[in-house]
């Protein structure tokens, strides 16, 4: 029997879910309370692209490849002002967390609809990965750098997003000893997981809807009849025999 859930979500998603005590959220767990600083750039505009092949797209100065980054804590870095991203839920939520507005280029899977949430929601736009050129790409990066109604957009998301009681991790934390503390805290389960099937779907409920209509149908048809027969049955002519 399930004692509790720990969700990736939060209600500023703008996805109002009528939880039971069980269910708890616990959106952007994975971003640290405190960032990492970053040693200082030696450029004022630099590019970081993930990019695990050997063999270099190209050979930019401004440009720092790399197979692995501190994603997080680049994304906390004041001076990042564009998130070229496939639209992961992980980096999504960094994003939102920090303020990034995207350029959202989805592959697969969730990832799609991520980056049309970005979009409706005004964080960013989306271009399609399989037919996009390299000038539709930059229009995008100039559009999300120069339009301030993105950085607002998100900005003000951001605000909403961290304002909580406590981090993430503490409110997981708090809850998942909560439930050891009391034994598997079964009190803050719905009352639906202790009934059967018929109750659950409300068979008894349906069962008795059904007769009350059943009986009205009848109790309205049945006099109706009556009634016609009486009425024109009376006013039908008698053919005579010849």
């Amino acid at each position: 029997m399930v004692s509790l859930v720990l969700l990736n979500s939060h209600f500023t998603d703008f996805i109002i879910r009528p939880h039971v005590p069980a269910v708890v959220e616990v959106g952007g767990i994975h971003i640290k309370q405190k960032s990492d600083p970053l040693p200082e750039l030696v450029l004022s505009k630099q590019f970081f692209w993930k990019w695990n092949d050997a063999e270099k797209p190209g050979n930019a100065s401004n440009i720092f490849y790399e197979s692995w980054l501190p994603q997080d804590n680049l994304m906390a870095d004041p001076n990042v002002k564009l998130f070229i991203t496939h639209a992961g839920k992980g980096s999504v939520t960094e994003s939102q967390y920090h303020g990034v507005p995207m350029v959202a280029i989805p592959f697969a899977s969730d990832q799609i609809s991520n980056a049309a949430a970005v979009v409706g929601d005004g964080f960013g736009v989306q271009l399609d990965q399989k037919t996009m050129t390299a000038e539709e790409l930059r229009a995008a990066v100039l559009e999300v750098l120069e339009n301030p109604k993105f950085i607002k957009k998100v900005k003000s998301f951001s605000t909403l997003y961290r304002d909580r009681p406590m981090h993430a991790k503490d409110t997981a934390v708090f809850w998942l000893e909560y439930v050891l503390r009391h034994k598997g805290a079964y009190h803050m389960q719905s009352p639906n997981v202790h009934l059967n099937a018929f109750q659950y779907l409300s068979l008894d409920v349906i069962g008795f809807l059904v007769l009350v209509i059943f009986l009205v149908y009848k109790s309205i048809t049945i006099p109706t009849k009556f009634i016609y027969r009486k009425v024109f049955a009376k006013k039908q002519p008698k053919i005579k025999a010849n």
